[in-house]
């Protein structure tokens, strides 16, 4: 199932993982890894985009 999303991925320009396993593939493939619960860490990320648009 790996093999699937790594060639839906091929033609990305930036990968970004999330995933609670720090042992995951992707983050082999990844250019940026972030080990959490996606359901933790995306929230965080939109806060802190919108924090930081706010402040431009």
């Amino acid at each position: 199932m790996f093999t699937e999303f790594k060639s839906g991925m091929s033609s990305s320009d930036i990968i970004v993982a999330i995933n609670k396993d720090p042992e995951a593939p992707i983050f082999e493939i990844a250019d940026f890894g972030i080990v959490g619960d996606i359901f933790e860490v995306v929230p965080a990320i939109i806060e802190e985009i919108k924090r930081k648009c706010v402040t431009l």
